[in-house]
């Protein structure tokens, strides 16, 4: 019965649209998605290598190899608490790099 109503909720959530009118839009869509990720990638990289050396390797470990807190503190050799005080001091330090690089967010 749950297999049944998680079905129904799932489906309900599908919308369809016309093959023509995706072809038409997504054309277009992805020529200017494609060119803003890439400027988009170049600030940020030009931002992340503007930090400090500790600060970016905390920042590559966490959001580029997705590991956790603790694996971050056990390479790093510091404790979980320095750990999580390092990373947010380094997107703090990011967030204004990329303010200088005339990056907006929200």
């Amino acid at each position: 019965r749950n297999k049944a109503i998680d079905y129904i909720r799932k489906a309900s959530k599908t919308t369809y649209i016309s093959d023509e009118s995706a072809i038409t839009d997504c054309d277009t869509f992805y020529v200017e998605d494609s060119i803003c990720n890439a400027e988009t990638k170049e600030i940020l990289h030009s931002a992340i290598q503007s930090l400090s050396p500790l600060y970016r390797e905390v920042i590559y470990l966490s959001y580029f190899n997705n590991l956790s807190n603790e694996e971050i503190a056990f390479i790093i050799k510091k404790s979980k608490r320095q750990t999580e005080l390092l990373l947010y001091r380094a997107k703090q330090s990011l967030k204004s790099a990329l303010e200088k690089e005339g990056f907006i967010y929200g």
